[in-house]
């Protein structure tokens, strides 16, 4: 029995949602013409699911979805809403239902599939896991062309500029993935000193943090479409490991990205620069979730002056490139 509706599940960061958006895209292409398409994970990401294909799913089949993590079977009362879905839900872990609900009666169309991005090979990046569990689980390609159709699809992103701010960003979803903010501070003023604006890009997670921008101009991006549209906007960007360096690549925008205790092997979009700290210790982390070390010190080996010099030649590429 064919499924009469399709419902994605995605509750994870802005860098990991942006992983698996092309999963998103070739899920849409191949259900669009069977059955409906919901969108039932975290609503920030609304606007990007919806350019894959996705429509917001129903406020009743939203609230059956967070009941799963409580339910003993499909034949649940206040999982009704579910009945004859395929639910695909992406994350780094599976949730803990999963072993109880992925098994299901023969004549029962409801499904739950489990698409993790983090896999067993720690040479295999979390875009080629995912890729290989959406083949083997559900017998679909990864799309090839999920950038073009993101940069025609995703309003603010018609373009990349050029002679735009050297946007820094100095936050990250795990302390340890920071590099130091006086580190930040200290490049942002030898920038200015070669003629390049610069400004610190602080949300409020920074801010709650007492990231302190002192006299360098601040960006204050309220939506996910202002921080899109920024980036797309720059002459370069620089970021640790975070959302910021993965909406850079799927715009083709320049892009320096900074990586200590994670892989850049596992976790690094295709087309941005990247600086690996100079520690031995590192990658110490597949997830993050295993990062003990609260000092920052590999971050810290990553000197200003590499990263000043590498701007420098990103703003000096983008100059000599035809109009």
């Amino acid at each position: 029995m064919a499924a009469d509706k399709i419902i994605l599940v995605h509750n994870g960061a802005v860098g990991d949602f942006l992983i698996a958006w092309p999963a998103l895209l070739a899920l849409a292409r191949r259900y669009d013409q069977e059955a409906p398409l919901f969108y039932a994970g975290r609503e920030t990401y609304m606007d990007w699911a919806r350019a894959a294909g996705f429509e917001p799913a129903p406020a009743e089949m939203r609230a059956a979805v967070e009941r799963l993590y409580s339910a003993a079977d499909w034949r649940t009362p206040a999982l009704s809403s579910l009945a004859g879905s395929l639910i695909v839900w992406i994350g780094l872990r599976t949730p803990p239902f999963a072993e109880t609900l992925l098994d299901h009666r023969s004549d029962d169309p409801t499904r739950l599939v489990f698409l993790p991005m983090v896999g067993p090979d720690a040479e295999e990046s979390t875009r080629e896991h995912l890729a290989r569990m959406l083949r083997e689980q559900l017998g679909i390609a990864w799309p090839q062309d999920h950038a073009a159709v993101w940069r025609e699809r995703v309003a603010g992103w018609s373009g990349v500029g050029r002679g735009g701010d050297v946007l820094l960003f100095p936050g990250a979803g795990h302390r340890a993935k920071e590099w130091p903010m006086n580190n930040w501070l200290d490049l942002a003023r030898r920038l200015r000193n070669r003629g390049a604006f610069c400004r610190l890009a602080l949300g409020p997670a920074e801010l709650e943090r007492g990231f302190d921008a002192q006299e360098i101009p601040v960006a204050r991006p309220a939506t996910l479409a202002e921080l899109a549209a920024a980036i797309a906007g720059a002459s370069v960007s620089v970021s640790a490991d975070t959302g910021p360096l993965h909406l850079a690549a799927l715009a083709g925008a320049p892009c320096i990205a900074l990586f200590g205790p994670t892989s850049a092997r596992q976790w690094a979009p295709d087309g941005v620069r990247i600086l690996r700290a100079h520690a031995e210790c590192r990658p110490c982390s597949r997830t993050t979730r295993s990062i003990t070390c609260e000092t920052r010190r590999c971050m810290a080996t990553i000197s200003v002056e590499e990263v000043e010099r590498h701007v420098l030649a990103s703003i000096a590429a983008q100059k000599e490139k035809p109009a």
